[in-house]
């Protein structure tokens, strides 16, 4: 199958500190993920980099075949990418969404 999301060798660092480094994801349709780690892991850091609130050092992202680098979140949510933040009962941050949906 095709995939609808992909992200290849993803890297993004801060001064010396290489918080996402080479992370590679392919998506097809039906498929979920879930991105897990402890604090300081770069989860934030990679949803931000697939939603286009970060730029990459390097990598590409690509909805249906198509490269989204390059462009701002709201073109990206407008080729069917979406990012959420959800907030707990105690107002923290306590999930990430990603979603791609293709018409």
């Amino acid at each position: 199958m095709t995939a609808v999301f992909e992200v290849e060798q993803l890297t993004r660092s801060f001064g010396g500190l290489r918080v996402t480094q080479s992370v590679s994801l392919a998506l097809s349709p039906g498929d979920r993920v879930a991105l897990i780690g402890p604090n300081g892991a770069g989860k934030t850091t990679f949803v931000n980099l697939v939603t286009g609130h970060l730029k990459p050092d390097s990598g590409t992202v690509r909805v249906a075949g198509e490269q989204l680098n390059g462009m701002n979140p709201m073109r990206r949510v407008q080729r069917g990418l979406a990012g959420a933040v959800r907030a707990d009962e105690r107002g923290d941050l306590a999930a990430q969404h990603i979603g791609a949906r293709l018409a």
